[in-house]
């Protein structure tokens, strides 16, 4: 048989612990809010990357649409039509879609239009192109360039970096 210790403060219960839950609660909140501000910096970054990453996927695809433009008007890109420097003003007189246009009308077209492209996609774009290799078959080398937000390390306040993309594309009659 069990024996039981009297005391008379206890009266039959245990004295209540008081203080512990409310410390327990408030250091539980404290590490449950740490955790939510780390969540919340990981996918404040995470957009930010991925924002970055869109603009280089659309120097990309914007790269790829001008040599697109290229070889499906081979004969005024090996002539040297498709050639710009990053001063190029699009020249709007003629639309190609309305009508017929010779090779060389279509490359101004097409500079033009490609042009108005990359500058409404990526921020503060500028484009150039130039050829490389003349005659047949002729090389271009296509380049596009964009400003960007930069949040350098831990700096507090926006900063701009510059990037740029470029490829070379050879087309041959």
């Amino acid at each position: 048989m069990r024996r039981e210790i009297f005391h008379p403060q206890r009266r039959g219960r245990p004295a209540p612990e008081t203080g512990f839950y409310i410390i327990e609660l408030l250091i539980g909140l404290v590490l449950i809010s740490i955790a939510l501000l780390g969540s919340a910096a990981l996918i404040v970054n995470a957009m930010k990357a991925n924002q970055a990453g869109s603009l280089r996927t659309q120097a990309v695809l914007l790269a790829a649409d001008f040599a697109e433009r290229m070889e499906a008007n081979k004969s005024a890109a090996i002539l040297g039509s498709y050639v710009i420097g990053t001063g190029f003003i699009p020249d709007t007189g003629t639309d190609c879609r309305a009508r017929y246009c010779s090779a060389a009308e279509l490359a101004t077209y097409d500079l033009s239009r490609w042009k108005e492209q990359v500058v409404a996609i990526l921020p503060s774009a500028g484009v150039s192109t130039a050829q490389t290799v003349a005659g047949n078959p002729s090389t271009y080398q296509i380049s596009i360039s964009w400003t960007d937000r930069s949040w350098g390390g831990r700096a507090t306040t926006a900063q701009t970096e510059n990037f740029s993309y470029s490829t070379t594309r050879t087309v041959n009659q």
